[in-house]
């Protein structure tokens, strides 16, 4: 019992003062998971979504690189608590939904595809041909160019918090606003000034139901000024190719997408026009995930028919480090939960891919 609260307390703590000023570079990422107790090894490479739980029971050796995976020691097992040691090897490359498991070890250059898992590991699951699917391993622009695109992604966040500054500007102006605070009871009386309470709340709104637009706004605008469409071929054909890949991930990540999905309707139409706006083709009825997509970045390669539904946490990847190809999902077609499609896969007219299903590169299901 005293062991699990231990754990049970770890959990909450992480889990309430977040990676802090860790998550902002691999560098931090790799201190921070150290610092926990985890043995990571050299230029470890972690996907934003990626996640690492029972921290002294991990080992991740030199260069592999892990996309959006949870990585954790601890599991039930016949109604009890069990921890066991995954151990990760050297030159690995962990993709998108696969399960850890606890106990297990990876072999080093092991190149784990999308929707596996490290408990019965087959050779074709390992293949290096797997690495392609892995977001973390997509070559990235050259930094002048990210330099050039630093000022636009500026420009677009100072656009987003114009109205916080706005709202903080107009209750500094307000009479009962104090300047100067001498003793503890001065600043209790700052914050809880009734006056103010209202300010909060509007803040609060703002940042709730404004800011998720005028991010979608921002998106939109580079998109179409800036980036222009998305077109089939090789994505390392130019850098100029690669640039516009960096800066729409970077311009509208799927979480400020499905920021904005929550105000007008997570699953319905609402999604539909934005998704047409970003290029998508898209066509009526459509029922979209409530989780959103997080690695859907070349919108006009996604095309999607009337009648569709889609199950939650699914993954549509319409580029791999290779190649961009646009997927296409026809009319009446089901989705369903945690799938993975891969860059030019067919759905068929009211097929049916099943939960946990993955459409390989090129493949058609009729």
């Amino acid at each position: 019992a005293t062991y699990y609260l231990r754990w049970f307390l770890v959990e909450n703590i992480l889990l309430t003062c977040g990676r802090g000023i860790f998550r902002y570079s691999q560098v931090g990422l790799r201190l921070y998971y150290r610092l926990l107790g985890a043995r990571i090894g050299k230029g470890v490479v972690f996907a934003p979504g990626t996640r690492l739980y029972e921290f002294d029971l991990l080992e991740i050796k030199a260069h592999t690189v892990l996309d959006d995976v949870i990585v954790r020691a601890f599991c039930i097992e016949a109604c009890r608590m069990r921890l066991s040691p995954v151990r990760i090897g050297k030159d690995c490359s962990i993709c998108a939904k696969v399960s850890v498991v606890p106990g297990t070890t990876v072999p080093s250059g092991a190149c784990v595809g999308p929707l596996s898992s490290t408990y019965d590991l087959m050779p074709e699951n390992v293949a290096k041909s797997n690495r392609a699917f892995n977001t973390a391993t997509f070559q990235q622009p050259p930094w002048y160019m990210k330099m050039l695109g630093m000022p636009l992604l500026l420009m677009a966040w100072v656009f987003v918090q114009a109205p916080i500054l706005v709202v903080l500007r107009g209750m500094c102006l307000q009479p009962w606003y104090k300047k100067e605070m001498t003793d503890y009871y001065d600043v209790l009386e700052w914050f809880v000034t009734p006056n103010r309470i209202g300010y909060y709340i509007l803040l609060r709104t703002v940042r709730c139901a404004v800011q998720p637009f005028l991010r979608l706004f921002c998106g939109i605008a580079i998109k179409r000024l800036i980036i222009g469409r998305f077109t089939p071929g090789k994505r390392a054909r130019s850098r100029w190719n690669l640039f516009k890949h960096w800066l729409m991930a970077a311009a509208l990540p799927g979480k400020h997408l499905h920021d904005v999905g929550h105000l007008v309707g997570v699953h319905g139409e609402g999604v539909s026009i934005i998704l047409r706006m970003l290029g998508a083709k898209v066509g009526k009825r459509v029922y979209w995930p409530g989780s959103g997509f997080q690695h859907l970045v070349e919108y006009d390669l996604l095309e999607v028919g009337d009648d569709v539904v889609f199950g939650s946490r699914s993954i549509i990847l319409c580029c791999d480090a290779e190649d961009a190809l646009p997927i296409k999902i026809e009319a009446g077609a089901n989705i369903a939960d945690r799938c993975v499609l891969l860059p030019g896969c067919l759905i068929g007219r009211n097929a049916l891919l099943g939960s946990g299903g993955l459409a390989g590169k090129g493949q058609t299901f009729p």
